[in-house]
């Protein structure tokens, strides 16, 4: 499966859709060969993650880290 999306909200938001859409996405750009995760998180999640990873507690709309990096 090129793309996953998965949610802490299930139902509330078209998990499916939005696979769809990602997929369609990659084969555009050229990577339909590429993977892509989405998770969507709680601000307070994504602040712990924002901190964990990049040094910064706080919240943020996006945070993307490359698959193929170290």
């Amino acid at each position: 499966m090129p793309a996953e999306v998965r949610s802490e909200y299930p139902g509330a938001v078209p998990l499916r859709y939005l696979e769809r859409a990602a997929g369609r996405l990659l084969r555009a750009a050229g990577l339909a060969e590429a993977e892509l995760s989405v998770l969507l998180v709680a601000d307070a999640a994504m602040a712990e993650l924002n901190g964990r990873w990049l040094g910064r507690p706080w919240t943020t709309n996006v945070i993307s880290f490359a698959q193929g990096e170290g």
